[in-house]
């Protein structure tokens, strides 16, 4: 932590310190208050570290035909889905974006801080805009299995509003489906799995719609 304040007269012989509540009753914070404001910026850092339990509209990558691109075709695409939906660009969830559909939202929507979700989707901060987090007790129910993890209905999406904003930090784009588009990955492979298991409702997700 980095704070613009010279504590070399009260920790003279350590740079670094353990502060105990003793040492803190006797650093006064109104003659110290750079102690204070950093202990009350800590306080506010952590609670913005929030979970929301969302159902978003989640959107794939698309592509626009090279024959057609640059002439306004992908926005008026997008902007019909939006209309048709009932949502807005902030509103929706992304699955591993492209950096050129990234770019589109900066350029066409105003959305330029993705959050990158551990799940590999993305939001933007105003996704969260008059949202309510969810408490962790609630998810905590003795509910059976079944009604936890039902294999047949849409589960909600579990989404942080202060994840990593760097798309590496989770390995976005691997397996996108940009890069299949694109041609810059081959296809994934699915994977055994015992029934009703995280990796089972992934395949099914995955690959439910593949066979033609």
């Amino acid at each position: 932590m980095e704070i613009a304040y010279d504590f070399s007269e009260i920790f003279s012989t350590e740079p670094i310190q353990r502060l105990d509540r003793a040492q803190l009753a006797r650093y006064n914070p109104r003659k110290f208050w750079a102690v204070q404001k950093a202990i009350d910026t800590l306080g506010e850092l952590s609670t913005q570290i929030q979970r929301f339990e969302e159902e978003p509209l989640c959107i794939l990558d698309f592509y626009i035909h090279d024959s057609v691109q640059r002439k306004g075709n992908g926005h008026q695409l997008f902007d019909h889905m939006l209309r048709q939906e009932g949502t807005t660009a902030k509103g929706v969830a992304i699955d591993r974006p492209s950096d050129a559909f990234l770019q589109f939202l900066a350029k066409f929507y105003g959305l330029k801080k993705p959050v990158w979700q551990s799940t590999n989707f993305v939001v933007f901060p105003e996704f969260f805009e008059g949202k309510k987090p969810t408490h962790q007790n609630e998810h905590c129910g003795t509910g059976s299995r079944s009604e936890k993890f039902g294999s047949d209905r849409n589960e909600p999406l579990l989404v942080s509003q202060y994840l990593s904003t760097d798309r590496d930090a989770h390995g976005a784009g691997k397996d996108s489906v940009a890069g299949l588009l694109h041609g810059d990955n081959g296809p994934e492979f699915r994977r055994i799995a015992a029934p009703d298991t995280p990796l089972d409702r992934k395949n099914r997700r995955d690959f439910g719609h593949q066979s033609l």
